[in-house]
């Protein structure tokens, strides 16, 4: 017999599942960062927005970020944003670690990135430039060879 847990239910076990798994993927954001290349880019995704809001740590930007976002979503009346899931793949290592945000704006990358010191291999979005100038060199912008070609036959 099929059992159908109710959402709050399911929502409890992501949100525990969360907390259990956060340090392995900060671990794995450290490896990430390690590597001297580091190839990102962007998605859009479709996330539905609920009348209750997520309860968020005042002091931390990216929440701070999120819950502006999402309460000017609902007032609005959207029921649903276009958010981004960001994928960073160092170059020397086979791993990649994915990075959620609710809109595409430089914060969410300009967060995970932190201190990196190295080559940001990625498209030419613009968000990247402000990044790149705050690191006081410490990054060099790499334009990636797909995104290149795809410009080449566009034309």
């Amino acid at each position: 017999m099929p059992l159908y847990p109710h959402r709050s239910t399911q929502w409890n076990i992501v949100r525990s599942a969360a907390d259990v798994i956060a340090p392995l993927v900060g671990y794995y954001r450290q490896v990430a960062l390690r590597d001297s290349v580091l190839g990102v880019d962007d998605t859009r995704v479709t996330m539905v927005i609920t009348e209750l809001l997520p309860d968020v740590d005042p002091n931390e930007p990216r929440h701070r970020r999120a819950l502006e976002v999402l309460k000017r979503a609902l007032d609005r009346g959207m029921r649903s944003i276009t958010a981004r899931m960001w994928a960073y793949r160092p170059v020397t290592t086979p791993l990649v670690v994915f990075d959620f945000t609710v809109s595409q704006h430089r914060d969410g990358p300009a967060f995970f990135l932190g201190d990196y010191q190295g080559i940001l291999l990625g498209d030419c979005w613009s968000g990247y430039d402000g990044i790149i100038a705050s690191s006081n060199e410490k990054i060099l912008q790499a334009a990636c060879s797909a995104h290149a070609r795809r410009k080449i036959f566009d034309s």
